[in-house]
Parts: structure tokens; C-alpha cells; sequence
């Protein structure tokens, strides 16, 4: 027997679709270019997400009803004869362009990208990347997009066995409704791990399917229901207006500080389900003035080839021309975008008519992922290779805390031209050059509080320090254990990314787009930990730029004083060491596009505190008021300018932190800090 409700023949072309895919990729892309005012224009992604969640399973469910069975070869074909044409050729375009344009180790990263993209991977690879600490100063990727179609296609590929599943199980009969309860569930299963996950891991529910698929699972279950969609002309006229309000709304009300996706995505997926519900009954004519316009029209075409090519023109070109750019020619650049997939859809046209079997796509997509590839590793081999040409010099060991050795041999690098041979660390590996509580898990990263015993120095020492603090304290722990064994310490390392010392609320973090409440739970356990143990010396340090401009120079001065006055035992002597020169750009980019000049990454001493120049000298005078000593760290970096090399090492791994190989050249700057008062 037949259902009473049949669903009706699927329309074959939906002008509303097509304006709404005009919708959301003018978001995102306005969004990148950083246009005043589209400040979440990120939604337009969870768009795109209910968009194909409802054409797939309209399509599929059709095929299913229809024939009976889902043929996987048909749909994995068109697939990649949607997709990889244009996927392939932008990939090749940014791994060419990387190449030329990029310095070495950015380039590299790039090429790395395109495995991780060619096999839909690359999502899950960001979510790794975005909650590294030694990963918040890196550059974008201009494949970075690229995570959202490895979302989708991680979709697809459960997404046809579930429908041959069902099919299995129900028959034709019931198959309809056990797919609305499988997506149902699914869908629930993923937003409330989207909602619970989002305030403790951003990075991981901002790109991972598992967060994500209840999004196109909100267009696949209005696709398995609309047949029964029943509404008056002006009801659907409010629900699509509504829907569009919604969408356009949280483009200009959502920052990057909204927690995403979590709650805030229900709303752009609920409005872009609302307007594709209200025409699945019919156009409507007054949004249809708006959505069926031809250009809106035309831009809906080009969506994807627009959205594959805009976000890697507005990474590399910028970097061709030698500088960031404005918004207005950030624009100009995802304009010329457009341009370029115009072009590209001529491609796409091309792939759809050719003859060859949607069977014969599943070869040929290989075969273009194969290409893609293959050319990011030939172009790996064809980088050149990141050693000095100039003569090899070797650095004078330091002997006693002598800083007059210390000026000459800065002043003695600072016209240093070609890169000496021996260059130590190498360009390629200086931003892992890192002291030894990043590899044993002592230095803990932004979700972690539980710190374990971290004893360095002379395990049998008769007495006792601690060094406490952020990256930036961290960073001096070679010399300082150095030292410690040298004078009989056992000395304790409390550390962890980007979390200051400085007593005050809860910090804002730009990687977890939340606040870092991780930070207060671990500094105020710590605090009680190392007042347990009354160190004989407490030794402090924390980057000076962490709270930015939330506040002044001498409210963050009388933290940092709160912070180390919190831990201080009876009788331990506190001694805190200033931030280390912020010297605003990458160094070692600097180097990579200057070998044969390392002059020109030299700072002038003047800009060694790039930002907030003033917060270390407000910092020292409150040091100096509570009685606590303080260690003018800029004379081991500068004299007249700050070089980028001194002698034969590489001084910072990025633009904020010292190699461990400079630090650790260093130590017997800090013999005095183990001298009795």
C-alpha cells in the first residue's frame, strides 16, 4: 500500500538555493576581507553545510525510493566530478605561489597542507594545530578553508551507507522513517557535543565533524520532511524573511569572540532551514525579487569555485606585493577572486559534459589528488635549503655574569651580512629549539592544569627554587638549571602557555575564543603548591603582551606584584626577570627572505618593546616597591640594535620567545641570582 503522503517530484532548479549559496559565500568572503561591520560572516559556512546536507539527502532518498538500492559508484563519481576540478587546480595554484612568494618554513607548512586537504583531512589537522601555543603567532594557511569540505566530505562518506542501511532494514516501507529518526538522532548526538565541547576545546568543535554534522543534518532532515510541509503564501513569506533576517543578522552581531559553533550556530542553521522550507512549497515572490536577482543568481554559481579561490588570493597576494594590505584592498583581491571562478565554473561546466562515467570519475578524481600531491612534493624537494652561506663563527662561552662580553659580542654580530654556515639552531628547525619541559610534558599547554613534579637541577640539592610563570619564564629554564646544578638547587619548573603570574580575573584567550579558565585554576593551585614547598628562591617571568590593552601599565605592574607576593614562602627571596624584547615580525621569516643579509632583521633598540613600550618599566618600578629583585633582561639582547643572530645563533624562535640555544649561551648571566644577599 502506498504512503498517504507521497513526497513530491523533486524541483530540478531552486532559484532560492541558488541566491542563498550567493548569501553565504558574500559573508565569508566580505568576512576574510575584513569588511567594517561583517564581523561573523563565518556563518555563511554553516549555510553552505544546511544547503548540502538537504540536496544530498534529497537526491539520495529520491534514488532510494526510485531504484531501490543507492549505487555508491554513481555518488562517490559525482562527487569528485563536482569537486576536485576546481579543488585541484587551487591547490596548485597555492602551492606554486607558496613556493615563490613565502618564506621557506611557511612554504613548507603549506605543501604539508595539501596532503592533509587532498584526502579530507585537514580539519582535523587544524583542530590539532589551533590549541598549540607555539602555533599562535604562525600565519594562516591558504588552504585553511579547506576544512570545511573536508566536514562535508566526511558527511558523504557515512552519510550513503546510512541511506542503504535504512533502505536495508525498512524496505521501501518504513525506510523514510527510520532515516528521519537515524538523522534525528545523529543530530542531537552532534549538537550536544557541539554545545558541551565549543567552551572547552574551540578549536576542535570549530572544525571536527563529529561537532558539526547536526548542521547538515538540519537540511537532511527538512529534505526527508518537507513533503509534508503545509503553509499559506503568507506564512512562508514570514518564515523566509525570517530566515534571511537571521542569517544576515549573526553575520553583523557575532565577532570572533562568539563562542562557535555551540548555541550561537543554531541560529544561521535555523534561519537558512526556515528559508529553505518556506520555498520548498513554491517561490516567494517578495524574497524572490532579492535571491532570483541575476547577479545573485550568477554568484550562486560560482559559489564554490569563488569560496575555493578567495581565501588563498587574499593570503599570497599580500605576501607578493611585501606587505598586509587594507580592507578596501582585501576587496579589490576577493573581487579578482570572483574573477578567477568565473573562470573555473567554464572547468566545471566542462567536467559535467565530458563522457567519461561517473565510475570513470572515481579513477580520474584519484588521479587529480594523485597531481595535487605529487606537485606539493616535488616543490618540497625544489626548496632550498636554509643554510648560511657566510663564514662560520662560534660564539665566546661565557665564563662569569659578564655583560661588557655579552655588549661585545652583540655589537660584533650586528653587521653580520650572509648567514654563517653554522648556524645553530638552523632556520628550518629554530622554532622547535625549546627547553626540555616542553618534550617531558612539564610545560603545560592551554587545556592542561595538572602539573606534575617537574624536578630539575641537582635532584639532591640542599636547597630549593622555583622557576613559575608563562612561555616567557619557561624559555629560561637550560640556564637556569645549568646554574642550579652548579649550586647545589633542586629546582622546580611551573609553567604554562600563556598563562601569567600577574594575580587578577579570568584572561580572555584569542585561541580558545573563550575565557582561559584554565589559567586561574592552575595559577591559584600552584600558588598553594610552591608556598607548600618555601622555596629558598622564586624566579618569575610572563609576556607583557598577554592581557593587551585590558589593563594599563600600572594596574598589570601591581598584579604581577600580587601574583608573586600570593606564592611567597616565609622566607623566600623573589626574583623577577623582565619580558624579553617583543620585536613585532617574525625573525626567522625575516632571515629566510634575507640570507644573504642578516642586518636587515636587526631591530634598533628603540623598537625592542614593540608593543606597550612602557609596561616593563611600570613593571619594574612595582618589583622595586615590594622589595623584590628585578633583572633587566633587554642588555642580553641589544645594545644599539637587537640582531636576529648573534655570532653563529639563532637568538628568537618567534617574535616573542629565545631559542633554547641563545637562553642556554646565557647562563652564567644568571649566576648572580644564586648568590646569598
Amino acid at each position: 500500500m502506498a504512503e498517504k503522503s507521497a513526497p513530491p517530484a523533486v524541483r530540478r532548479h531552486r532559484t532560492d538555493i541558488q541566491g542563498l549559496r550567493a548569501v553565504a559565500v558574500l559573508l565569508v568572503v566580505l568576512y576574510h576581507a575584513n569588511v567594517p561591520g561583517v564581523t561573523g560572516g563565518y556563518v555563511g559556512v554553516d549555510v553552505f553545510f544546511v544547503i548540502s546536507g538537504y540536496l544530498i539527502t534529497s537526491a539520495l532518498s529520491a534514488e532510494a525510493e526510485r531504484d531501490g538500492r543507492i549505487s555508491f559508484g554513481r555518488f562517490y563519481g559525482r562527487r569528485m566530478r563536482r569537486l576536485l576540478p576546481a579543488a585541484v587546480i587551487v591547490m596548485v595554484f597555492s602551492v606554486v605561489m607558496a613556493r615563490v612568494f613565502l618564506p621557506v618554513t611557511q612554504a613548507q607548512s603549506v605543501m604539508t597542507d595539501v596532503f592533509y586537504a587532498a584526502v579530507y583531512g585537514i580539519n582535523y589537522h587544524l583542530a590539532f594545530e589551533g590549541v598549540q601555543y607555539q602555533n599562535a603567532t604562525a600565519p594562516p594557511s591558504p588552504l585553511q578553508h579547506f576544512w570545511s569540505l573536508s566536514v562535508e566530505e566526511q558527511f558523504y562518506v557515512v552519510w550513503p551507507l546510512l541511506i542503504a542501511l535504512c533502505l536495508l532494514v525498512g524496505r521501501r516501507r518504513h525506510f523514510r522513517r527510520l532515516m528521519v529518526g537515524a538523522i534525528a538522532l545523529i543530530s542531537a548526538g552532534t549538537f550536544l557535543a557541539s554545545v558541551v565541547q565549543t567552551p572547552q576545546d574551540t578549536s576542535l568543535s570549530y572544525f571536527s565533524i563529529h561537532t558539526r554534522a547536526w548542521e547538515l543534518g538540519a537540511g537532511a532532515l527538512l529534505a526527508l520532511l518537507a513533503h509534508r510541509l503545509v503553509m499559506p503564501q503568507g506564512v512562508r513569506a514570514v518564515l523566509a524573511w525570517s530566515g534571511t533576517a537571521a542569517i544576515v543578522a549573526t553575520a553583523f552581531l557575532y565577532t570572533d569572540r562568539t563562542l562557535y559553533p555551540g548555541w550561537a550556530a543554531a541560529v544561521p542553521v535555523a534561519g537558512a532551514a526556515a528559508l529553505l522550507a518556506a520555498g520548498t512549497l513554491g517561490e516567494v515572490p517578495s524574497l524572490q525579487r532579492v535571491l532570483g536577482h541575476g547577479a545573485m543568481q550568477y554568484m550562486g554559481k560560482v559559489s564554490y569555485a569563488w569560496y575555493l579561490w578567495h581565501w588563498p588570493m587574499l593570503i599570497l597576494l599580500p605576501a607578493w606585493v611585501g606587505g598586509e594590505l587594507g580592507w578596501g584592498y582585501q576587496v579589490e583581491i576577493v573581487f579578482l577572486a570572483f574573477w578567477a571562478a568565473v573562470l573555473t565554473y567554464f572547468l566545471e561546466n566542462a567536467a559535467a559534459r565530458h563522457s567519461l562515467t561517473l565510475r570513470g570519475w572515481l579513477a580520474a578524481g584519484t588521479a587529480m589528488s594523485a597531481v595535487a600531491a605529487g606537485t606539493a612534493f616535488v616543490l618540497l624537494l625544489s626548496l632550498p635549503n636554509l643554510v648560511g652561506t657566510g663564514e662560520a663563527r662560534q660564539a665566546v662561552a661565557l665564563r662569569t655574569a659578564d655583560l661588557t662580553e655579552v655588549s661585545r659580542t652583540i655589537d660584533a654580530s650586528a653587521g653580520i651580512t650572509a648567514l654563517p654556515s653554522n648556524l645553530t639552531p638552523a632556520l628550518g628547525v629554530a622554532r622547535d629549539d625549546l627547553p626540555s619541559s616542553s618534550a617531558d610534558g612539564c610545560h603545560l599547554d592551554f587545556l592542561e592544569t595538572e602539573q606534575g613534579e617537574c624536578l630539575f637541577g641537582d635532584p639532591q640539592g640542599a636547597r630549593t627554587m622555583v622557576l613559575i610563570g608563562d612561555s616567557h619564564a619557561q624559555q629560561w629554564l637550560a640556564p637556569l638549571e645549568e646554574q642550579a646544578r652548579a649550586n647545589g638547587y633542586r629546582l622546580y619548573s611551573f609553567t604554562k602557555s600563556a598563562c601569567p603570574i600577574a594575580q587578577m580575573g579570568p584572561v580572555y584567550s584569542d585561541q580558545l575564543k573563550r575565557t582561559y579558565t584554565e589559567c586561574s585554576t592552575w595559577r591559584a593551585a600552584i600558588q598553594e603548591r610552591v608556598r607548600t614547598l618555601d622555596p629558598d628562591l622564586i624566579v618569575s617571568s610572563q609576556s607583557d603582551q598577554v592581557v593587551w590593552s585590558s589593563m594599563t601599565d600600572d594596574e598589570w605592574g601591581q598584579a604581577t606584584v600580587d601574583g608573586l607576593r600570593a606564592m611567597a614562602g616565609a622566607d623566600s627571596r623573589i626574583v623577577y626577570m623582565q619580558d624579553t624584547p617583543y620585536v613585532g615580525d617574525d625573525p626567522l621569516a625575516c632571515l629566510q627572505e634575507h640570507l644573504a643579509d642578516a642586518s636587515q632583521c636587526a631591530v634598533p633598540v628603540s623598537g625592542a618593546f614593540a608593543f606597550f613600550p612602557d609596561r616593563h618599566t611600570a613593571v619594574h618600578a612595582a618589583v622595586d616597591r615590594a622589595g623584590y629583585q628585578f633583572v633587566d633582561t633587554l642588555p642580553f639582547f641589544c645594545t644599539q640594535t637587537c640582531p636576529a643572530v648573534v655570532e653563529n645563533m639563532t637568538v628568537r624562535r618567534d617574535n616573542g620567545h629565545v631559542t633554547n640555544t641563545y637562553a642556554a649561551w646565557l647562563a652564567p648571566m644568571l649566576a648572580p641570582l644564586f648568590e646569598e644577599l
